[in-house]
């Protein structure tokens, strides 16, 4: 996290069912003359609502958003899943302490909505964190999508008479180095079965949930799932209590109580049975890491209904996207180093070819004047 104030964006009427874009709210240049680098948006929802029949839980107010989209100015999508699925892989990603969730509204006419959900560009829980942020003058855009009313309501509530607006903002860093960032997809497939799911894929998974986006109030259970196997990556079947316990000790989530033996110190979503770790990264995790393969088969025993799989995935850097962030900086692809954790192995030479595509690079000091 950056000691700096968030940069906002332009405040926007929230119309149910349709989109907004932001953009261009970020500068790109920082007060010390560096390279700003966004570490996480944190979209905000303010404003009322009604709420008749039964209370809005407060795990469901992102329901509010519908697609997610967070666009390089090359086109590709940094993130593109669901207001639900946001925030279930947002917390895994950005950590549930970080995490702020809504409580629950009351039945009523203009209840207070003051929602904040965060969708991190750094990652906490990998090796080098902010090798993945990313920097304002590779952001295109940002697009919302709202969802209807009705699409966001759960169990029985009813939602009408919504006057909500909607803003951005923007965690970032500064930069006096001009980086190329590694590059993740976050995106999201729908089982074809009950028990399988098929990803087609450009690089390597780090991170591999599965949900269910029902219309259950706080979220769908899929605690019937009783393992996962991913057989293009040779792992062992290994059961929902093998996963859970191997991501709690990832993510520091030890039922570990005061008082009583194995209470919970946190409403987390895996906790809670709304999502399955299939593949969690963890401190240790480098951007090369993984196996690469075209395609990957998910299996899980017993299955649902309606299951989806969230995945980030490393991806060769966009060659579009370097050479413009070569020319602004006027910088010589041919004397790029490798960025590393040790400062060790600096010459592209050194690493296998796709290592070198993922790997971050330095290009040297931010030149004065910035091109562009």
């Amino acid at each position: 996290m950056s000691h700096n104030p968030p940069w906002k964006s332009e405040t926007k009427a929230v119309n149910p069912g349709s989109p907004i874009d932001f953009y261009d709210f970020v500068p790109l240049t920082g007060p010390k003359g560096g390279r700003v680098v966004v570490d996480a948006f944190i979209l905000v929802v303010t404003g009322t609502i009604t709420v008749g029949t039964a209370l809005w839980n407060g795990a469901d107010v992102c329901r509010l958003f519908g697609l997610i989209n967070v666009e390089q100015r090359d086109g590709r999508l940094r993130w593109s899943v669901s207001g639900y699925k946001s925030r279930i892989f947002g917390i895994h990603l950005n950590g549930i302490e970080r995490h702020q969730e809504h409580g629950n509204v009351a039945v009523g006419a203009g209840q207070a909505i003051d929602l904040r959900l965060i969708i991190p560009m750094a990652k906490p829980f990998t090796r080098r964190p902010k090798d993945w942020s990313l920097p304002a003058d590779a952001l295109k855009k940002i697009t919302v999508n709202m969802n209807p009313l009705g699409s966001a309501q759960t169990g029985t509530t009813v939602l009408s008479v919504a006057a909500l607006n909607c803003y951005v903002l923007a965690e970032w860093h500064e930069e006096d180095s001009v980086e190329f960032k590694s590059e993740d997809l976050v995106k999201s497939v729908d089982f074809n079965s009950n028990t399988q799911a098929k990803l087609a894929l450009s690089g390597v998974v780090h991170d591999l949930f599965v949900v269910k986006e029902g219309t259950t109030a706080g979220g769908d259970a899929i605690t019937a799932i009783t393992d996962a196997r991913i057989e293009d990556l040779g792992t062992p079947t290994l059961t929902r209590q093998d996963l859970v316990h191997v991501y709690r000790a990832k993510r520091m989530l030890g039922a570990s109580g005061p008082t009583t033996p194995a209470t919970e110190r946190f409403l987390e979503p895996v906790i809670g049975g709304f999502a399955l770790p299939v593949i969690a990264s963890d401190p240790e995790t480098s951007a090369f890491d993984g196996k690469l393969v075209e395609s990957m088969k998910l299996d899980v025993g017993t299955g649902a209904t309606g299951l989806s799989a969230i995945s980030r995935e490393v991806v060769e850097k966009s060659q579009a996207l370097t050479h413009a962030t070569a020319g602004r900086f006027g910088i010589n692809l041919a004397a790029i180093r490798a960025k590393t954790q040790g400062k060790t192995k600096r010459s592209m030479a050194e690493w296998k070819k796709r290592e070198a595509l993922v790997l971050p690079w330095s290009g040297g000091k931010v030149p004065t004047a910035q091109a562009g």
